[in-house]
């Protein structure tokens, strides 16, 4: 294509409001960075703002800045630039005009193969992601120095590469000067729009006014100006992740509760306005309290006031990061939060992490590693300065399981030789999905780069290299990997039942399965007595350590393309029923079909030996071997959090599991009549939030099988 031929595409998608597409166009024969940067630029200075409703922070509500009129190209700050062909073609066969025909089948050819985020994964290792990323931008910084001192920093930086004929490095600063560009025209309008409203409004929309003259070009100097900061900053990178919030924005309430410009009532509403932004968005991960940069607790006002503006709220996802210090006032807070049901905050063992961050050979620095936060529903990431694969990609150990019956089981000699032969193809499997990662990311680089990430996070600016080629200052991968419990049980079943009591033979075994149990049922009764993992029986959790050590260890001899090392966890959130649609049945009496395991934790209703014996269970699994998350799901009884007694008994029973090296647990605290109810009369319902595997979600949105499985789960008395 001519330049003359991308002239007349790019003014042919503006006309229809495709302004991405548009900007894309106008420089083609510009590196992919600026041209999704133009594109980035034409979207902002040109998209719908939202209505204003309440007025306490704008942007405000739903989102729309990254829509296009017919959603052909769009941006997210996972994927990057996406192609719609079908809304493309289903366009143009519309139209009748042959030269508009001609522009939209131009961007066909040139997009129609353009390669897409998680293409390089096979569809059977995309558990809960493909190429997934999720990140948290340096809020804090822009709050200190202000998008202008960033302007300044890339001026500059350019300069030198235009010097040096640094071709690459030039387009890279062209383009974060682009965005730039974009940001301030999108903030002059929002300017203008606040302007007219006020005239009909002068006390909020005044106020707002008033903090968005400043901010975010400007150095934050208040708590309200630092919050509609932090909030425009939320907007623009996407809706994704704030971060360790309370640490951010704490010195600016500080200063402004003991100069008596703001008190605690107030900034709970405030910041309850932040949130509801981000439940609108469907926005992710929080985290608070924990550690300062020094080692010393990092519990302050704010943290307090997050939780509280918590209370009954879906997101942000709060991940607490409790210290063994950390103040009984704040487990107050904590446990009213809770006790709310609606499952947060999930709380995270710092001690356990911070050992876990250190032995991972992550290089990360001394200061840095107090500031790990988590992206989406946890993955594990250093705030402000990181591009972390969450989640780049999962493994269902029980599919694995399955095909290792399938073809070796009834040949087998022993029960050692079985799972020897299970560990050889759980190793050629993550071998497979590393090599997958590790080719997306490379393609990522040279087709998807990210101008936005690259200017909103350390050290992309300061080293001249793209966020998605590695410009972070860390990078690393977690990897889901799923399925745990129902192995440990399945694992266990096959050794008693089939090589240590004999009691039936491989090929009827597999044959059961085979045919779903159906006229199986002894064997069905006789799997049901065997040991289930979350009982506190050592056999069985024994298994369970052993997988999981090998699985953790594979894991650990890869390195991404990007760099750092590839973290497991577990975060199945509402992906674990998927997971099991196309297994068959497992030894572990599970049918076909059925959903697996939806955490690290046992499978749902088969802990039946109470708390103190699940957890003994799960702290058999080497946690700190998987510092991508190993998310524990936990149910009590709502009484609990109505008694004195009750509520120590909670706060000693998270203490007690931290105690044994566990690492997150995430609680639910929903009546079992009230879910009955749910299911049968959702209009009743609407509000009805539940914790899920990795996050909390308003039940009515779940799946029917997902609510049958939160049904399922065990219900303790923590007693």
């Amino acid at each position: 294509m001519d330049s003359l031929e991308a002239a007349k595409v790019a003014k042919y998608l503006a006309d229809i409001g495709e302004y991405l597409g548009a900007g894309i166009y106008e420089d083609y024969d510009a590196p992919m960075i600026k041209r999704i940067a133009r594109g980035i630029r034409c979207q902002l200075e040109h998209a719908d703002l939202p209505a204003l409703k309440e007025g306490i922070l704008y942007p405000e509500g739903r989102s729309a800045l990254w829509e296009t009129e017919h959603s052909i190209l769009s941006f997210h700050y996972s994927s990057s630039l996406s192609y719609n062909r079908a809304a493309l073609i289903n366009y143009s066969n519309s139209l009748e005009d042959p030269e508009a025909k001609a522009c939209l089948k131009a961007v066909d050819d040139e997009f129609k193969d353009y390669y897409r985020c998680g293409s390089s994964i096979e569809p059977c290792y995309r558990l809960g992601g493909d190429g997934y990323t999720h990140s948290i931008p340096n809020t804090g910084r822009i709050l200190k120095e202000g998008l202008y001192s960033y302007a300044k920093r890339i001026e500059q930086k350019l300069r030198i590469s235009k010097a040096d004929e640094d071709i690459e490095a030039t387009a890279l600063y062209s383009a974060l000067l682009d965005i730039l560009d974009g940001i301030a025209a999108l903030h002059r309008r929002i300017l203008v729009k606040l302007e007219n409203e006020a005239q009909n409004n002068q006390g909020n929309i005044r106020s707002l006014l008033s903090a968005l003259e400043q901010v975010p070009f400007y150095p934050a100097r208040t708590f309200f100006e630092a919050l509609v900061a932090a909030n425009f900053i939320f907007y623009i990178d996407g809706c994704d992740s704030p971060g360790r919030f309370d640490q951010d924005l704490f010195e600016y309430y500080d200063r402004d509760e003991k100069a008596g410009l703001i008190d605690h009532e107030s900034a709970v509403s405030l910041v309850k306005a932040f949130f509801s932004n981000i439940d609108d968005n469907n926005g992710w991960n929080m985290a608070i309290g924990g550690s300062m940069r020094d080692g010393t607790p990092a519990y302050n006002a704010l943290t307090q006031i997050c939780l509280e503006a918590a209370k009954g709220m879906r997101r942000p996802n709060l991940a607490l990061r409790t210290r063994q210090d950390m103040p009984d006032k704040l487990w107050d807070a904590v446990l009213d939060t809770i006790g709310t049901g609606c499952g947060l905050p999930a709380l995270y063992n710092e001690k356990a992490y911070l050992k876990a961050l250190r032995n991972a050979h992550l290089n990360i620095h001394y200061e840095d590693i107090y500031d790990y936060a988590f992206g989406g529903c946890t993955e594990t990431m250093i705030h402000g300065k990181s591009n972390v694969g969450s989640l780049d990609a999962g493994i269902n150990m029980l599919s694995v399981l399955v095909d290792t019956l399938n073809f070796n089981f009834v040949e087998a000699g022993s029960f050692d030789e079985l799972l020897q032969t299970y560990k050889n193809n759980l190793a050629s499997v993550i071998k497979k999905v590393t090599e997958q990662v590790n080719i997306d990311q490379k393609l990522k680089a040279r087709y998807l780069p990210q101008p936005i990430r690259t200017l909103l996070i350390d050290d992309c600016i300061d080293a001249g290299i793209e966020y998605n080629a590695g410009g972070a200052r860390y990078n690393w991968s977690v990897i889901n990997v799923g399925g745990l419990g129902n192995v440990a049980d399945s694992l266990i079943a096959v050794k008693e039942l089939v090589f240590d009591k004999k009691q039936i033979d491989a090929a009827d075994f597999l044959k059961a399965l085979q045919n779903n149990f159906v006229g199986y049922e002894m064997l069905e009764k006789m799997i049901r007595a065997c040991p289930k993992y979350g009982n506190n029986q050592p056999s069985v959790d024994e298994l369970a350590r052993d997988i999981s050590n090998f699985v953790f260890e594979q894991f650990a001899q890869y390195a991404p393309w990007r760099g750092g090392r590839f973290l497991p966890g577990c975060l199945m959130f509402v992906t674990y029923a998927d997971a099991g649609k196309d297994v068959t049945a497992t030894p572990d009496g599970r049918k076909s079909g059925e959903p697996i395991a939806d955490s690290a934790g046992p499978v749902q209703g088969r802990d039946r030996h109470g708390h103190t014996a699940m957890m003994n269970s799960v702290s058999y699994i080497e946690h700190s071997m998987a510092p991508g998350t190993l998310v524990v799901n936990l149910r009590l009884i709502k009484s609990l959090f109505d008694s004195p007694e009750g509520r120590s008994a909670v706060k000693n029973l998270v203490k007690t599991y931290f105690a044994l090296g566990c690492m997150q647990i995430q609680i639910n605290v929903v009546d079992q009549e009230v879910l009955r109810d749910a299911i049968i009369h959702p209009e009743r319902y609407e509000d009805l939030v539940v914790r899920v595997g990795g996050y909390s979600e308003y039940f009515n949105r779940l799946s029917l099988e997902l609510k049958m499985s939160v049904l399922q789960r065990t219900e303790h008395n923590a007693g």
